[in-house]
C-alpha cells in the first residue's frame, strides 16, 4: 500500500460515493478478480480514483473483492442430512477401510491357527543322480564262479512320499492357541468398530461445524443488510438536515465492519465444506450445505442408565475385553509348553531304489508306515519360565487397561451427559436472546424513524441483534456437536 493511499481520512469519504461504488458494482455483475479489478479502477491504485472514491469503504470493497470470490466452483448445491454425511464417511473412510483389513488379517490367522488341530498332509517328491567311479560291493561265493553284487550302485534315483501327522496330545497347548487367535480376531474387529464411531464423531463435528458457520454467515448477511438499511436513512436525514455528519459517519464505520467480518465467516464457510469433503471423501468443489436441524430426542433422566448402556456398548472396551480373554488364552497355551506332545504320523514311499527292498535296487516299490512321535522339551535353561512370565504379565497388564477404560468411560459418559445438556439449555437461551434482541432492534427502529431514538442507539441495537443471530448459530453447531460426542461416548457411530 502507497504513501497516498495510507493518507486518505475517514472525513473524505461521502455515503453517496460508497453507495456509488456499491451501485456500480451491482450492476456491473462483476465476480471474482474482474471485480477487483473494476474495484481498484473505480478506486484508484493510489486511493484517488477518477470517480473521486476512496477512504476505507473502497478499501473494504476492494478487499472483498480481490480476497473474497466465490466460495465453490459453480457447482449444484449438495444439501445432506447428518445421517447421509457419515454414511458417506463410513463408505469411504481410508481409516475404516484400515481397520477393517486389520480385521480381515486376523481372522485369516484365527484360521490358520485352527489348522493345527487338523490331520496335516505333505507330499516330497526327488531325482537324484549318482556319478563317478564308484565301485560295487560283490562277492564270490567258495567253490562257485558266480559273483553275487551286494549293493550295487543305482545311477538314476526316484523318490516319493506322501506323508500324514495328527496331533494328539499337546497339553492344551494348540487349542488355547486357536481360542486366543479368535480372541484377537474379535478384537479387531471391535476396532474396526472404534475406527467406525471415530469416523462418525468427527464428520458429525465438521457438518455441525459448517452449519454453525454458515449460520453466521447469514447473521451477518442480514446485519449487512440492516445497517445498509439503516445508513440509507441517516443520509437522508442528514440532507434534510436533521442530522450530524458524524452519524453518516457512525453509520458507514459500522457498515464496514459488517462488511470485514463477513470475509471471516465466508472464509470460516469455506474451510468448513473443505474439511467436510475431505471426510466424506468428495471434491473439494461440491456446495455441500446441512439440512436444517430436525427436532432431537430429549436426554434421558439419569446418567447412570447411560453409563450402563456405554460399558456394554463401547467397541473400545469390547476390544480391550477380547484381548485380555486373547491373553489368557495365550497364557495357558505357553504353560502347555511343559507336557510332551504326541502325534500319529504315517507314510507311503514310492521309490527306485526303496530302501525297505534293497534287493530289487532297480525296480520301482512302494511301502507304508505308521507310528507315534512324542516330542518332550525336558529343560530349556529356564527360557520356558521366563516365556510364562511374560504372558502372565502380559495378560495382567491388559486386564489393569481395560479396567482403567471402564472408569474412564463412566466419567466420559457422565461428562457428555452434562455437555448435551448445558448446550440444550444454552441453544433455548439463545433463542430467547434473538427473540429479544429482534424486538429491541424493531423498538428502537421505530423510535428513531419518530425522532425518540439517536442513530447510535440503533447502530448499539443492530450490533447486539447480529451478535444474537451469531450466539444461536453456535448454540445450534454446539448442540450438534454435544449430541455427537454423547452418542460416541455411548459406543455409537
Amino acid at each position: 500500500m502507497s504513501d497516498a493511499w495510507r493518507g486518505v481520512e475517514w472525513r473524505e469519504v461521502t455515503w453517496r460515493q460508497s453507495e456509488w461504488c456499491g451501485a456500480e458494482w451491482r450492476e456491473a455483475g462483476l465476480r471474482g478478480s474482474e471485480r477487483a479489478r473494476w474495484a481498484k479502477s473505480a478506486c484508484g491504485s493510489e486511493g484517488q480514483g477518477p470517480n473521486l472514491v476512496a477512504g476505507r469503504v473502497c478499501a473494504v470493497l476492494l478487499l472483498v473483492a480481490a480476497g473474497v470470490g466465490p466460495l465453490v466452483s459453480p457447482a449444484a448445491a449438495q444439501v445432506l442430512t447428518v445421517e447421509d454425511a457419515v454414511r458417506l464417511g463410513l463408505e469411504r473412510s481410508p481409516r475404516v477401510q484400515a481397520a477393517e483389513s486389520e480385521a480381515a488379517a486376523a481372522a485369516a490367522r484365527a484360521r490358520e491357527a485352527r489348522a493345527g488341530l487338523l490331520p496335516a498332509l505333505r507330499a516330497q517328491a526327488s531325482y537324484t543322480h549318482v556319478g563317478g567311479d564308484i565301485p560295487e560291493a560283490e562277492f564270490t561265493l567258495p567253490g562257485m564262479d558266480t559273483t553275487i553284487t551286494l549293493l550295487p550302485v543305482v545311477r538314476n534315483q526316484y523318490h516319493a512320499e506322501l506323508g500324514v501327522e495328527q496331533p494328539l496330545f499337546t497339553g492344551g497347548r494348540l487349542r488355547a492357541a486357536h481360542r486366543a487367535a479368535g480372541r484377537e480376531a474379535a478384537a479387531a474387529e471391535w476396532a474396526a468398530e472404534e475406527a467406525r464411531a471415530d469416523v462418525a464423531l468427527e464428520v458429525r463435528q465438521s457438518y455441525w461445524t459448517l452449519h454453525g458457520a454458515l449460520g453466521e454467515l447469514a447473521a451477518t448477511d442480514a446485519a449487512l443488510a440492516q445497517v445498509e438499511e439503516h445508513l440509507r436513512e441517516v443520509v437522508r436525514l442528514f440532507e434534510e438536515g436533521a442530522l450530524l455528519r458524524a452519524d453518516v459517519l457512525a453509520a458507514e464505520t459500522r457498515r464496514s465492519e459488517v462488511l470485514l467480518e463477513r470475509v471471516g465467516t465466508r472464509n470460516a464457510v469455506q474451510v468448513a465444506r473443505l474439511e467436510l469433503s475431505r471426510l466424506l471423501g468428495l471434491p473439494s468443489d461440491p456446495e455441500l450445505t446441512p439440512s436444517p436441524p430436525t427436532e432431537v430426542e430429549p436426554l434421558p433422566p439419569e446418567p447412570a442408565v447411560l453409563a450402563e448402556v456405554a460399558l456394554a456398548a463401547r467397541p473400545e472396551l469390547r476390544a480391550l475385553a477380547e484381548r485380555v480373554e486373547a491373553l489368557r488364552a495365550h497364557e495357558r497355551s505357553v504353560r502347555g509348553g511343559r507336557l510332551p506332545d504326541l502325534s500319529f504320523v504315517s507314510r507311503f514311499i514310492y521309490a527306485r531304489p526303496n530302501p525297505y527292498v534293497f534287493m530289487e535296487p532297480e525296480e520301482f516299490h512302494g511301502t507304508w508306515e505308521a507310528g507315534l512321535s512324542l516330542r518332550w522339551g525336558v529343560w530349556e535353561g529356564g527360557a520356558r519360565s521366563a516365556r510364562e512370565a511374560e504372558a502372565r504379565e502380559r495378560r495382567r497388564a491388559a486386564e489393569a487397561r481395560l479396567e482403567d477404560a471402564r472408569e474412564l468411560a463412566v466419567v466420559d459418559v457422565s461428562r457428555r451427559y452434562l455437555e448435551a445438556e448445558r448446550a440444550g439449555q444454552a441453544l433455548a437461551v439463545a433463542a430467547q436472546v434473538v427473540e429479544q434482541a429482534a424486538e429491541s432492534l424493531r423498538v428502537v427502529r421505530r423510535q428513531f424513524a419518530e425522532g425518540a431514538a439517536l442513530s447510535s442507539q440503533v447502530l448499539e441495537a443492530e450490533a447486539v441483534y447480529r451478535q444474537a443471530l451469531a450466539r444461536r448459530a453456535r448454540a445450534e453447531a454446539e448442540h450438534g456437536i454435544a449430541r455427537a460426542a454423547l452418542r460416541h461416548a455411548l459406543g455409537e457411530a
